[in-house]
């Protein structure tokens, strides 16, 4: 199942979850976000070998929401070291210097009764280095909640479905929340595609603990010297340490750690075919971010 998929959903999923929460408890209906990372540089390796190519990321992005819908944009920039051991391209130029990433998404959650709640949403993208032609994917999901309050309980059950110019793929939505709702003290989300456990010393800071992952698809340069026209993978899995707090009123900051392992670089041909595979050490990254309710 695609690292792709499961990352895309568990975002929309957090994002509705979190637009929902605000709007329910406030008279915020819009948000500006922005936040960086860095994952720090790891060399390829060949069977546990180490080829020496070495490569590190910094991400920006920018989000905007109004209500139920949103639009990113995201920027992805790679500095290489020891080019002639990097296992693609020509050896001379760096494979590329800059990923883009834009997306729309709308996603909607509520109540249909005391016990029962719903989620829905689809989310367009386009992912490329310098053209935007086929490089688009979509993900979709929706599904129910089933709330037992007097257990500290929600459960969560429902589908998802991805497509991007590689592979089309679908993934169950399922989880149990508890104790999501206090103020204060220790809750979890057990499930697929997230799972966290948080503690949350009063109403302005929280500790989150969780299983995390990174991917995307993106449409190589038509004068790209690892595959012109190509697409370019990135799949990995890690865990990460976040502390969330709010400063002010309406202003709510981010920071946190990540540790990357099962890290791999895919390639393809124009037609999304003929799959290169290349691994990765493992990584260690962080980020912070700020957002800003209206």
């Amino acid at each position: 199942m695609c690292v792709k998929c499961l990352v895309s959903v568990a975002l929309i999923l957090t994002t509705a979850s979190q637009t929902w929460s605000s709007q329910a408890e406030s008279e915020e209906i819009a948000s500006i976000e922005m936040s960086a990372s860095y994952t720090g540089a790891s060399s390829f390796d060949n069977n546990g070998k180490d080829l020496g190519g070495e490569v590190e990321i910094f991400s920006a992005s920018a989000a905007i929401s109004v209500m139920d819908f949103n639009i990113t944009y995201k920027n992805d920039s790679y500095s290489w070291d020891k080019l002639k051991a990097v296992p693609f391209g020509n050896k001379k130029d760096e494979p590329w210097e800059n990923l883009h990433s834009i997306s729309m998404g709308y996603n909607r959650s509520g109540m249909l009764n005391q016990r029962w709640g719903y989620f829905a949403g689809a989310n367009i993208s386009s992912e490329f280095e310098k053209e935007i032609s086929d490089s688009y994917s979509g993900v979709g999901y929706a599904g129910f909640t089933y709330d037992m309050p007097e257990r500290n309980l929600v459960f969560r059950f429902g589908g998802g479905a991805s497509y991007n110019e590689i592979e089309t793929t679908g993934l169950p939505v399922i989880g149990i929340d508890w104790n999501s709702r206090a103020p204060v003290g220790l809750s979890a989300s057990i499930g697929m595609p997230e799972t966290k456990i948080a503690y949350r010393f009063d109403p302005q800071n929280a500790l989150v603990l969780s299983l995390t992952g990174e991917g995307g698809v993106f449409r190589l340069a038509d004068d790209s010297t690892v595959e012109s026209k190509g697409y370019f993978e990135s799949e990995s899995l890690g865990g990460m340490v976040t502390y969330i707090f709010q400063p002010v009123k309406h202003c709510q900051i981010t920071v946190g750690a990540t540790y990357y392992l099962d890290r791999q670089y895919n390639i393809y041909d124009e037609n999304g075919e003929n799959k290169k595979e290349y691994d990765l050490d493992n990584a260690a990254g962080g980020f912070v971010s700020a957002s800003f309710l209206f």
